[in-house]
């Protein structure tokens, strides 16, 4: 998971040469792989997740309930960081979107 730390997305994103782009999509791919071959795919997300938190991403869950629902949305709740990542997670069929761009001031 440390190719997609917070350090490698700024890093990608100061790059402005498609890297921040191919980054993400890289991370949407390599969870949409993940979900679709877990046994329990709500439980894989939150693992996901904490391993993205492990590697400097401030994100959590805008969604009240943990249940397993059509979609969630996990991003950032404080203004700590510069960069900010946004994952939303779509279950049936298991699709990602991810984004990551410079904090509104």
């Amino acid at each position: 998971m440390e190719r997609f730390s917070y350090a490698a997305f700024v890093a990608a994103a100061q790059r402005d040469d498609g890297s921040l782009e191919s980054l993400s999509r890289e991370l949407e791919r390599d969870m949409e792989t993940k979900l679709r071959a877990a046994a329990r795919p709500e439980q894989e997300v939150h693992e996901i997740i904490q391993a993205l938190r492990r590697v400097g991403h401030e994100i959590y869950s805008f969604d009240a309930s943990f249940d397993w629902e059509s979609f969630c949305t996990w991003g950032p709740t404080a203004a700590h960081f510069e960069w900010e990542l946004t994952v939303a997670v779509t279950y049936e069929p298991p699709t990602v979107a991810v984004t990551f761009r410079r904090r509104a001031s």
